[in-house]
């Protein structure tokens, strides 16, 4: 399912689109969530993915109007995805730190959730690997404040070559998102060093 923000370009592209890109349970081999990716169609520059345009749009005010949006629709998927009796542990959404510092943020959140009848247990919330370099009092105040409230937290891109793996002790995250450097790096046969 792709959730899409309003207006279409004049070249009938969806302009903004929220797609789910499952995570797979090894074990049983059986989808265990779901993790949201935010994609833009621009007709000059094609498809671009939120890796790409959230850094700059973390800067400014447009990351608060974009996660409002995300929620919003993941929220009305997400009802849609139950209706259907999908399987699914949780669907994550990213949140730039700026943004889920902000008082009341979580609280806002807790209410939209009420309003449109959202568990916030089948919300898993997203952070780039760059939290580990915050003030780590004030990230784990925001870490417990959410698992009170029932949701997970991921920490993306971990283990790439900026991420700094030992500051990982102090926060206590549910899950990590290894980065693609360290997926490939285990799927490289035994004669090719490994780092």
């Amino acid at each position: 399912m792709v959730a899409t923000m309003k207006g279409i370009t004049k070249y009938e592209l969806r302009s903004m689109e929220i797609y789910y890109l499952p995570v797979k349970d090894s074990n049983l081999g059986i989808i265990h969530s779901y993790i949201t990716q935010l994609r833009i169609n621009d007709p000059s520059m094609g498809v671009l993915l939120d890796e790409t345009f959230m850094t700059v749009a973390e800067r400014t005010v447009v990351s608060e109007k974009i996660t409002s949006w995300m929620i919003n629709n993941l929220f009305a998927d997400i009802a849609k995805f139950r209706a259907r009796e999908v399987s699914a542990e949780w669907f994550s959404v990213y949140i730039p730190i700026r943004v889920i510092s902000k008082e009341g943020f979580l609280q806002e959140m807790q209410e939209t959730a009420t309003l449109k009848n959202i568990t916030l247990n089948d919300i898993c919330i997203a952070f780039s690997n760059k939290i580990l370099y915050e003030d780590q009092n004030a990230i784990s105040s925001i870490f417990t404040q959410i698992k009170e409230m029932g949701m997970k937290t991921m920490i993306l891109d971990f283990g790439d070559e900026f991420c700094p793996i030992t500051r990982l002790s102090s926060i206590k995250t549910d899950f990590v998102y290894l980065s693609k450097s360290v997926t490939e790096s285990l799927k490289s046969s035994k004669e090719e060093k490994r780092d």
